[in-house]
C-alpha cells in the first residue's frame, strides 16, 4: 500500500488514537513491535494537539518505493507538501536523520508526479529536543525543496505555519496530490532486466563479451 493511513486533517483530529493506530496496524499487515506502537502513539498525540488550524490531508507511513522506505507523515496542505520524520525520544539531530528526511523530499520532488511543481518542506522532529530557531528565509533551492527544518516535538504548529507563509500557500486541500503517479528512475540493474526481459543470455552478448565471460 502507498500509505498505512490517509484522511483529511479534520477527520484525523476527531478520530481516536486507538482507531488511527488500528488503521495503521491493519494496513501494515503485521504485528508491530512495542517501540513502533509507542512511536505512532507519540506522533498521533503531538499532531492532534497541533494541527487544529490547518486544512488538508494527512498520510502516515507514505511509501517511497525507490528507497524501499516509508515517510512517517506527509501533510498535503494548500500548495505545499510537508514531510515529517519523527525521532521519538531523541534530543539530538543526527546528520543521518537530516539526510534521510532531505532524501525523502528530493525523491517526491523528482519522482512523484503531482509533487513536481510543489514546494516541499522536509521537517525533522526530535521529540525531546530543546526549542529550535525556525527560519525558512533563503533556505529554498531552485527546485522548490527547502533545506530541512530541525524542530522539537512542541514546534510542529509553528513550523507548518512558517512553511505555509514562506510559500504563500492557500490553506486548502490538495485533492489530486495523492493520485499522482510515482515514476522512480530504475537502477542500472533494474533497467537491464527490463531491457532484456524475455531474451536469452546469448542475445545480450556483444563483441567484447566472449563466451567465457558470459558463462
Amino acid at each position: 500500500m502507498r500509505w498505512y493511513y490517509n484522511d483529511t486533517i479534520e477527520n484525523f483530529l476527531s478520530e481516536s488514537e486507538s482507531s488511527v493506530i488500528g488503521h495503521i496496524f491493519t494496513a501494515a499487515g503485521i504485528a508491530p513491535e512495542l517501540t513502533e506502537r509507542y512511536a505512532w502513539q507519540k506522533q498521533i498525540t503531538l499532531l492532534q494537539a497541533q494541527l487544529g488550524s490547518f486544512t488538508g490531508k494527512i498520510f502516515f507511513e507514505f511509501s517511497i518505493p525507490r528507497m524501499g522506505k516509508r515517510v512517517d507523515v506527509v501533510l498535503a496542505l494548500g500548495s505545499v507538501a510537508i514531510i515529517l520524520e519523527f525521532k521519538v525520544g531523541e534530543s539530538q539531530f543526527k546528520a543521518s536523520a537530516i539526510d534521510q528526511v532531505w532524501d525523502y523530499a528530493l525523491d517526491l520532488k523528482n519522482f512523484h508526479e503531482t509533487s513536481h511543481d510543489l514546494p516541499i518542506v522536509p521537517i525533522l522532529v526530535a521529540t525531546e529536543a530543546e526549542i529550535q530557531p525556525i527560519s525558512l528565509a533563503q533556505s529554498v533551492h531552485a527546485d522548490g525543496v527547502f533545506k530541512p527544518l530541525k524542530i522539537s516535538g512542541t514546534q510542529i504548529f509553528q513550523a507548518i505555519h512558517e512553511s505555509i507563509e514562506a510559500v504563500h500557500a492557500k490553506n486548502s486541500c490538495l485533492g489530486e496530490w495523492e493520485d499522482g503517479r510515482y515514476h522512480p528512475t530504475p537502477t542500472s540493474i533494474e533497467a537491464a532486466l527490463a531491457l532484456y526481459r524475455g531474451h536469452s543470455v546469448s542475445e545480450i552478448a556483444r563483441n567484447e563479451a566472449d563466451d567465457t565471460n558470459l558463462s
